[in-house]
């Protein structure tokens, strides 16, 4: 005797178990990520139109190995008022090899927050965030939507009903 949840066919499922991501879902997270990359554009664009430019001194010149990347790094001093500060930015290959230390470089800084500082000609808009979010948006954009289904519809008739009393038979 046939089971009465068991599938019409051996591979076929008992119920259609769709994955994927909720339409509403994906879309809100697609939104989120062009949001935060505006937002990391615009605080760049801020950055770079209000920040004063100073002198400062290189003192370290590295290849960090963190995440699975290499980030070529420089870290340098420079002088605001009677304070000293000192910040690293990860620079493009170009720029680290013709870096050494002891070499005077321009450095960026805001007024309010001098702590706030990158090398002057090395955006505040990190590049590698920006392609990671553009993967994160491409990833999105490509996964499969799970859609709202009907009930499965039975694939075999039912079976023949029982008379229930004496009189239907």
């Amino acid at each position: 005797m046939a089971r009465r949840n068991a599938p019409a066919h051996p591979k076929a499922k008992s119920s259609p178990a769709r994955r994927g991501m909720h339409p509403g879902l994906r879309l809100f997270l697609m939104v989120l990520v062009v949001v935060a990359a505006l937002i990391h554009i615009v605080q760049g664009q801020y950055f770079n139109a209000a920040s004063v430019i100073t002198e400062g001194t290189v003192t370290h010149v590295y290849e960090a190995h963190r995440r699975g990347a290499n980030d070529l790094v420089i870290r340098y001093t420079y002088t605001v008022g009677p304070r000293t500060y000192s910040n690293q930015d990860s620079v493009p290959y170009q720029r680290f090899s013709q870096a050494y230390v002891g070499q005077v470089v321009a450095v960026r800084y805001m007024p309010r927050d001098p702590g706030w500082a990158h090398l002057d000609g090395i955006s505040a808009v990190s590049s590698r965030l920006l392609w990671v979010g553009f993967l994160a948006f491409f990833l999105l954009l490509i996964s499969p939507v799970r859609l709202p289904t009907a009930p499965p519809t039975p694939s075999r008739p039912s079976p023949a009903r029982e008379p229930a009393t004496p009189d239907e038979r």
